[in-house]
């Protein structure tokens, strides 16, 4: 189903690891993406487990500098990353609010020695959302939480029931549910449309399967679905 159970390689200081994940018995996954560049390390998208999880792929002396949200709409386990690195920077979206105190709005707070080679680019049009993906210029990487999921045949049954009635079947993806939190759509598209700008050889979403080939083809769909 998914090709990095344990933490793998995507280029040059990064890594993602789907770890298991499960909501009403669909197997969602969740893939967490680390980070080390020009002296500091920010995780994306931590997991329940993710002091665990960075001990046993990394080492127990891993340093850990920013915990990052990147989107109010997914990231259900972020307190508890913050109990496992509680000297960590917590970097969120503007929308963010799950009682996780001293947070940092993601753009305010970004690292000076990140801004040029991985760049934040807001998905506007969703006030409830306010997702961001940020954009890895060294390996052309864009990462991505909630704006698209990709399950296909190779999920068991019930995980593909969920996502056709989820509308997020078969290929990449946006769910109902997100869809239906866009309300300025011009907006929207003009944010995705940025996108098709940059050189991309990956996208990493946070569930489902990693898109390595065509992205572009892939962003087009997601405009073509808003």
């Amino acid at each position: 189903m998914v090709d990095d159970e344990t933490f793998t390689s995507r280029g040059e200081g990064i890594w993602s690891i789907c770890e298991p994940f499960e909501l009403l018995g669909a197997r969602f996954g969740r893939r967490m993406v680390v980070v080390k560049r020009n002296g500091w390390t920010g995780i994306v998208t931590p997991g329940q487990h993710v002091r665990r999880s960075i001990e046993a792929g990394f080492g127990g002396d891993f340093p850990v500098h920013g915990l990052i949200a990147l989107t109010a709409f997914h990231d259900t386990f972020f307190l508890e990353s913050t109990e496992a690195y509680p000297d960590a920077q917590r970097l969120v979206s503007a929308a963010f609010d799950a009682g996780v105190p001293d947070t940092l709005e993601v753009h305010a707070a970004w690292p000076d020695c990140w801004r040029d080679e991985l760049v934040l680019y807001p998905i506007d049009g969703m006030p409830k959302v306010q997702e961001t993906v940020v954009y890895d210029r060294a390996n052309q990487t864009l990462i991505v939480s909630d704006l698209f999921f990709y399950f296909d045949a190779s999920w068991d049954l019930w995980t593909k029931t969920f996502f056709r009635m989820a509308g997020a079947y078969g290929k990449p993806r946006m769910s109902r549910l997100f869809r239906l939190c866009i309300k300025d759509r011009a907006a929207f598209k003009r944010s995705l449309a940025k996108l098709l700008d940059l050189p991309i050889r990956q996208i990493l979403p946070s569930h489902g399967k990693i898109v390595d080939r065509d992205c572009h083809r892939v962003l087009k769909g997601l405009l073509s679905q808003a």
